[in-house]
């Protein structure tokens, strides 16, 4: 597979993109890693933090913003 990592500053935000391949994974998680993320963000950052998650075309998809 092919990892990609992009991070940028917009806005006052430290932009962090993670995308992925996908193809031939058979059994999916059960999403506790990315729940975890997403708990962590909340209680560093409360509602200034954003993790969107987006999977589809044999590809995964995270998105995270943080404040700087």
């Amino acid at each position: 597979g092919k990892v990609k990592i992009t991070i940028a500053v917009r806005m006052g935000l430290a932009v962090i993109t993670v995308t992925n391949t996908v193809v031939g994974i058979s059994k999916p998680g059960n999403g506790i890693a990315l729940r975890n993320v997403r708990e962590r963000l909340h209680l560093l950052h409360d509602v200034a933090a954003r993790f969107r998650v987006k999977s589809g075309e044999n590809r995964f998809h995270v998105r995270v913003e943080v404040p700087l």
